[in-house]
C-alpha cells in the first residue's frame, strides 16, 4: 500500500507540475491548428516549392500533431509533390515537438532546455531531410494505409465545423487534439510515476554509460516506445530524477517520437530501405550532438536540470497551480468516461 500511494503521490506531483503549462501549450496548438491548417501547408510544399526541406522544418515544428497522426498527413504531402527531403523533414519536425511539449517542457525542465529542445528538433529535422534527397534508389509507393497505426482517431482532423471561430477552436483542443494526446499522456504520467517511486534515486546515473555511449542506449530505447512529443516527456523528467543527463533526456526526447515502429514503416514504404537509413541517420547523428551539447552548457554553467520529485516532502503549490491541475485532472476524467463508455456501448453483451 505505501508503495501505492507513492507512485500515486508522483503522478499528482508530476501533474501540477505541469498542468499551467499544458493548459497554456494546448491553447497555442489550438491557434496555430487554426491559423496555419495543414492543407495550406501542403500547398506550400508542392512540387513547385523553394527550399523545401526548410520550409518543411520551420513549418512542421509548431504544429500540433502527434506522431501517429501526422502519418497520414505526410503521406498526403508526399502524394502532393513533396520532395523526399521535405517528408522526412516534416515528419520528423512535427511529432519531435509543437506547443503542447514545449509548454510540458517549461513545466517539468527549465527555460533553457525547453528552448533548445525545439531548436535541436529543427536540425534534426534539416539533416534528415538533406541526407533523405541525397540518397538516390526508386521511390516507393505511398501506402494507402498506414501500417501499424492502432491509435483510435474518431476524428477527422480536417473537418471542418460550422460553429463560431471560439467554439471552433476549442472544440477542436477539447476534442480531438486531447483526444490524440490523452491516451499516451495518462501512459507517460503513470510510468513516470512509477520511475518515480520504484527506482533508487541516482540509478541510471550509476548503472547508463556515461557519455555518447548511453545517449545511445537511450535513443535505441526510444523506438518501440511509440509515444509522442508531450507523454515522453513526464518519462523523460522521472529518469533524470534518477540519475540521467540533460543530454541523455534530449536523446530521448528527440529521438522516440519521430523514431516508433509506425514511422519507420511507412518511411520504409515511402522513401525505401537507402531513404529510411539517412532518415535515422540523420536524427541519430544530430540527436547525439545536441546531446553533447546539452550536457556541456549545464556542466560548464553549474546548472541542474530538476530538483526531483521528492515523495513524501509537502509541496506548498499557488492556487494557479492547484486549479490547473483540477481542470487537467477533469480532462483526463472525462476523456477516461467517454472511452469507457464508448467500449461498454460497443460491448452489450
Amino acid at each position: 500500500m505505501a508503495f501505492l500511494r507513492d507512485w500515486a503521490a508522483a503522478i499528482q506531483e508530476l501533474v501540477l507540475e505541469t498542468a499551467p503549462w499544458l493548459l497554456l501549450g494546448l491553447v497555442v496548438a489550438a491557434l496555430v491548428h487554426r491559423y496555419l491548417p495543414t492543407h495550406w501547408i501542403a500547398q506550400r510544399l508542392g512540387k513547385n516549392a523553394r527550399h523545401p526541406v526548410l520550409l518543411a522544418s520551420l513549418l512542421g515544428t509548431p504544429l500540433p500533431l502527434c506522431s501517429c497522426s501526422v502519418l497520414p498527413t505526410a503521406q498526403a504531402l508526399r502524394k502532393g509533390g513533396a520532395s523526399r527531403g521535405a517528408t522526412a523533414a516534416f515528419l520528423v519536425a512535427t511529432p519531435e515537438t509543437g506547443p503542447d511539449s514545449v509548454g510540458i517542457t517549461f513545466g517539468l525542465f527549465d527555460p533553457l532546455f525547453a528552448i533548445l529542445r525545439p531548436v535541436w528538433a529543427w536540425a534534426s529535422a534539416m539533416v534528415a531531410g538533406w541526407w533523405v534527397d541525397r540518397t538516390r534508389e526508386p521511390e516507393a509507393l505511398a501506402p494507402t494505409g498506414v501500417a501499424g497505426h492502432d491509435h483510435d482517431h474518431e476524428h477527422d482532423h480536417g473537418e471542418v465545423s460550422q460553429r463560431g471561430p471560439l467554439r471552433q477552436t476549442l472544440g477542436w483542443m477539447l476534442g480531438p487534439l486531447w483526444d490524440d494526446l490523452a491516451p499516451a499522456l495518462t501512459l507517460g504520467f503513470v510510468l513516470a510515476g512509477l520511475f518515480s517511486a520504484a527506482l533508487p534515486d541516482q540509478l541510471l546515473e550509476e548503472y547508463l554509460p556515461a557519455g555518447i555511449l548511453g545517449m545511445l542506449v537511450v535513443g535505441l530505447l526510444g523506438i518501440p516506445l511509440s509515444i509522442c512529443a508531450t507523454a515522453s516527456t513526464p518519462l523523460a523528467a522521472a529518469m533524470v530524477d534518477k540519475g540521467m543527463s540533460p543530454g541523455a533526456a534530449l536523446v530521448l526526447l528527440l529521438t522516440g517520437p519521430a523514431t516508433n515502429l509506425a514511422t519507420l514503416a511507412m518511411v520504409r514504404s515511402m522513401l525505401g530501405a537507402r531513404g529510411l537509413g539517412a532518415y535515422l541517420g540523420g536524427i541519430f547523428s544530430t540527436a547525439l550532438v545536441g546531446g553533447l551539447v546539452m550536457d556541456w552548457v549545464y556542466a560548464s554553467s553549474g546548472r541542474v536540470l530538476r530538483r526531483g520529485v521528492v515523495l513524501g516532502e509537502h509541496t506548498h503549490h499557488s492556487w494557479l497551480v492547484l486549479g490547473s491541475g483540477i481542470v487537467v485532472g477533469l480532462l483526463f476524467l472525462i476523456f477516461w468516461m467517454r472511452r469507457a463508455g464508448r467500449i461498454l456501448g460497443s460491448n452489450p453483451g
